[in-house]
């Protein structure tokens, strides 16, 4: 069962790891997914979480799954 607070606190911090391990700006990232440089800092900040559609861009952007990117643990 996955604990969907520890979820929430996780994905900004996900995001941004994997970004920096592939030396990737704020605005490359943005750039891959299609959004706008404010909502992808958003995104990294926590000051938003992403929506499914945006979660599955990241993931896609990145080469991993949304259960990794989110850190979901069974």
């Amino acid at each position: 069962m996955y604990d969907i607070d520890e979820i929430y606190f996780s994905i900004s911090e996900n995001i941004d790891e994997h970004r920096r391990a592939r030396h990737w700006t704020i605005k490359k990232l943005s750039e891959l997914t299609g959004s706008s440089y404010n909502e992808t800092h958003n995104w990294i900040s926590g000051a938003r979480t992403p929506g499914f559609e945006s979660l599955l861009k990241i993931a896609n952007a990145y080469g991993i799954s949304i259960d990794e990117l989110i850190g979901a643990k069974k």
